[in-house]
């Protein structure tokens, strides 16, 4: 037991530093051990509720917060609160107490902001605009709120807008990365593939690991054959499986790659048919020439067009998965793989996850056998199927120590894989086996801003919403791919 009188300081303090160099992992743990400090002041709830809600435990940091009058208490909890109604999609929650301020006459430019965020999530993009343009921009939100205004551009045709507000960040060493790869992808998606390359050349230095930051980027140490690059993993499951397709290129132009990737992953990406070396947890600086952010790789393989950036399936299923998952399917209809839902974490997520009651067209067919590929909580929305139209369920799907290598063996005896924006889309694209990603109305960036067929993989099409929060449409077509496809 911790003596609190003497070391909870020292515990916030701790939190804090973790939260604010984004050390999840060690945040986590480190949060395990809160229960043992009697909790006795309103600020170090504050903390507590913050941290945990950064490390995605929002329902511990909703208990941390009942106790507080939300609309009654210092700012910086009211905003913290809302920031967990926008990540658990409570919009409606959103908006009321947004009206509950203007009503009392109150001007929080926070809570506007907030409220954008949530008719924005919402696909009211006219009356997100309309808030955006009501908030004081010298309040110190320009950065986020200029953010926003980027992507509200972007998704109403105005690209030069978009791009020009995301310029206006690029040289400030304080603005935040989320302002560079936006350009890059709104460069991508208008065709300027030149353009992006330059910008990656630019990208600044990732963040870690802290060994190599005294080591030049991949970019300042002239001819790169015979060198060997640290590739810093910044993002989720999905992009590590989409940028892996330039392992392949890089080691064919003779540079070497290591890289560091979660305990669970280390068996999918050893399974590529070109890899980056996985590294122990120390890094030895000596070792390395010089380091690159993953999404930078295009520009290391020197990508020049839409072409370059595609690439042969470079991911395969092991074959005693594989032959384990063909004697336990049915064999007696076409299958037909679905997820619906990636990671919730923030606002975004409510665009690109799909309810599952969405696909029981899909799942009503008695032409097709359809398989659960999910493997989180969301399985619980299988629940409110009529139990003669649910899924087949695997329960122990990737029940194991390592991710995915039951999903690839399943997947691989699979007529077609129908995903939403998730990494099981990028997965099943990497197999290049035969796949259909639905999107949102307003997809993430790397979706481009048409139907191109097979930009980012072989054998992989998507469909896109035409309506905000519309997805009979897009299964409609869906079911008219699959018969056409499947010839059914």
């Amino acid at each position: 037991m911790f003596n609190f009188g003497i070391k909870a300081d020292h515990f916030v303090a701790s939190l804090l530093y973790l939260r604010r160099n984004r050390l999840i992992a060690e945040l986590t743990k480190l949060l395990n051990f809160a229960h043992k400090f009697p909790i006795v002041s309103d600020d170090t709830k504050y903390h507590l509720a913050h941290c945990n809600l950064f490390a995605g435990r929002r329902a511990i940091a909703l208990e941390l917060l009942a106790d507080f009058d939300i609309e009654d208490c210092p700012p910086r909890v009211t905003h913290l609160w809302l920031d967990v109604m926008l990540d658990t999609h409570q919009f409606e929650k959103v908006s009321r107490l947004f009206d509950a301020t203007i009503a009392k006459g109150k001007n929080d430019p926070e809570i506007e902001f907030r409220q954008a965020i949530a008719l924005y999530s919402q696909g009211d993009h006219e009356s997100c605009q309309k808030i955006l343009d009501s908030i004081d921009a010298d309040f110190g939100l320009k950065p986020t709120i200029d953010r926003l205004q980027s992507r509200l551009h972007f998704y109403n045709d105005r690209y030069e807008q978009a791009a020009k507000i995301a310029i206006s960040y690029l040289n400030d060493p304080q603005s935040d990365l989320n302002y560079f790869y936006q350009y890059y992808y709104i460069l991508i998606c208008t065709g300027h593939i030149d353009k992006a390359m330059e910008l990656l050349r630019r990208r600044p230095r990732p963040t870690h690991p802290k060994s190599l930051q005294g080591k030049p980027s991949a970019f300042e140490i002239g001819p790169l054959k015979g060198k060997t690059i640290y590739i810093a993993s910044e993002q989720g499951i999905g992009d590590r499986v989409e940028f892996a397709r330039y392992y392949a290129k890089a080691t064919q132009l003779g540079i070497k790659l290591k890289t560091r990737h979660p305990a669970k992953m280390i068996r999918l990406f050893n399974s590529m048919t070109s890899s980056a070396e996985q590294i122990p947890k120390k890094i030895k600086a000596d070792e390395i020439d010089s380091f690159l952010g993953m999404a930078c790789l295009p520009a290391l393989v020197d990508v020049k067009t839409n072409v370059d950036m595609q690439s042969l399936p470079y991911l395969k299923a092991e074959t005693y998965y594989a032959d384990r998952w063909r004697a336990r399917l049915p064999k007696d209809k076409p299958l037909i793989g679905i997820t619906w839902k990636g990671s919730d974490l923030g606002w975004l997520d409510y665009n690109r996850s799909i309810p599952l009651k969405a696909f029981l067209p899909l799942l009503q067919r008695d032409d097709i056998n359809v398989v659960c590929l999910q493997i989180d909580q969301a399985r619980d929305e299988i629940n409110e199927i009529p139990s003669e139209h649910r899924p087949i369920v695997f329960d122990d799907l990737d029940a194991g120590k390592d991710a995915y290598v039951d999903t690839v063996g399943l997947i691989s005896n699979l007529d077609l894989v129908v995903s939403s924006d998730t990494s099981m889309a990028h997965v099943a694209g990497a197999m290049g086996a035969p796949s259909t990603v639905l999107l949102g109305k307003h997809p993430d960036y790397r979706w481009l801003i048409d139907d191109r067929s097979d930009f980012l993989y072989q054998n992989q099409n998507t469909i896109r919403q035409t309506t905000f929060g519309d997805w009979d449409t897009p299964i409609s077509e869906l079911n008219e791919f699959i018969n056409a496809t499947l010839n059914l």
